[in-house]
């Protein structure tokens, strides 16, 4: 306690301007360390693919902790003789790869290949003029054959 006790007084003397430069991070100086987020409802039986397996619960759960922080979600099975499976969704195994080789190889961190965006994740569509086009002679179509039918019942 009186070791704590010097270190605050040594801060509550300190200018605001003279403390380190963490502390004093802007928005804009932070958005380099932005964490990808999880999906929040991802499907966990979309993890069909087998990233690790192994024997020690910690590697297990080192590797699911640093999947997460770049915002890969995973999924732990365990199987009936104790052998931990970590499973991963595809679109997401060639990103986990890295991961795990940089983690097996104890390697500084390489920069991750981006996420392919989902089908369903891109840009909603601009312009409705093609679909237009495709439904277009299916309604002539309709509209013909209909008004065949109305002549043909009087």
């Amino acid at each position: 306690m009186p070791e704590a006790r010097g270190i605050l007084e040594k801060l509550l003397d300190i200018e605001p301007n003279a403390l380190p430069y963490e502390i004093h991070r802007t928005a804009e100086d932070s958005s380099q360390d932005l964490v990808n987020e999880l999906p929040l409802d991802w499907d966990q039986s979309a993890a069909t693919v087998e990233l690790f397996s192994g024997n020690l619960e910690k590697q297990v759960s080192f590797l699911e902790d640093a999947l997460r922080e770049i915002g890969i979600p995973s999924r732990r099975i365990v199987r009936d003789d104790s052998t931990f499976y970590v499973m991963v969704r595809p679109e997401d195994e060639p990103r986990a790869i890295v991961i795990r080789d940089q983690i097996a190889e104890q390697a500084e961190p390489t920069e991750i290949p981006p996420r392919k965006p989902s089908l369903w994740e891109e840009e909603p569509v601009r312009s409705y003029a093609l679909l237009y086009y495709l439904l277009f002679p299916y309604l002539i179509i309709a509209i013909t054959v209909l008004r065949e039918r109305a002549a043909e019942d009087l």
